[in-house]
């Protein structure tokens, strides 16, 4: 298919409408793909070519499958390409996207992936801290706190305050640990606080 879309010998109309019929059903194939495997011959089709792909991911929210193809496109045309693919995402969909749930790790990735592509988080991060808080995503918001997101608008519950909120995850993600702490209503000292 790589070498259907780079060649140009024949009707520039047809052409071009073959091109973007392969390209619709290469960006269909990856985003069914768990794992694509990006060959360097697609990496080879021109820079509006690929975006025109990536755009397909971005439009699927296929956000593991996109960082793939960035990540590949990249290795072989340099670490400078792609650099604003991201710019328009919300980071806050993408952190409550189902496919997020329980991966912690791959969503940081992600979520570094975009934020150096242009991703931006508005309103120093408020969306994106509640949203991370709302899907119990609480090791991205260290990476969010990295790259801007203001701790102050960390609350889980209305009217704590950051260190309340963080004592209230780490009780959360420790709740056997501290059973021990607890009195006859279950309050551990920290709920004095």
């Amino acid at each position: 298919m790589a070498k259907v879309i780079k060649e140009r010998s024949h009707d520039k109309t047809k052409h071009q409408k073959i091109v973007d019929e392969m390209l619709t059903m290469i960006t269909e194939s990856i985003a069914k793909t768990l794992n694509p495997e990006i060959p360097k011959s697609l990496t080879r089709i021109t820079y509006k070519q690929y975006l025109q792909i990536v755009n397909g991911l971005i439009t699927g929210e296929n956000w593991k499958q996109l960082v793939v193809v960035v990540d590949e496109y990249r290795k072989y045309r340099g670490q400078k390409e792609l650099l604003e693919y991201a710019k328009g995402i919300k980071l806050s969909s993408v952190i409550m996207h189902s496919s997020m749930k329980g991966s912690h790790q791959l969503l940081i990735n992600i979520i570094k992936s975009m934020l150096k592509s242009g991703a931006k988080m508005e309103n120093e991060g408020v969306i994106c801290i509640q949203a991370a808080v709302q899907e119990n995503q609480f090791k991205v918001l260290e990476t969010l706190f990295n790259h801007g997101a203001c701790p102050s608008h960390l609350s889980v519950n209305q009217g704590d305050t950051p260190i309340h909120a963080a004592l209230s995850i780490a009780i959360e993600k420790d709740r056997g640990k501290l059973a021990i702490l607890a009195g006859n209503q279950g309050d551990t000292p920290i709920h004095g606080a």
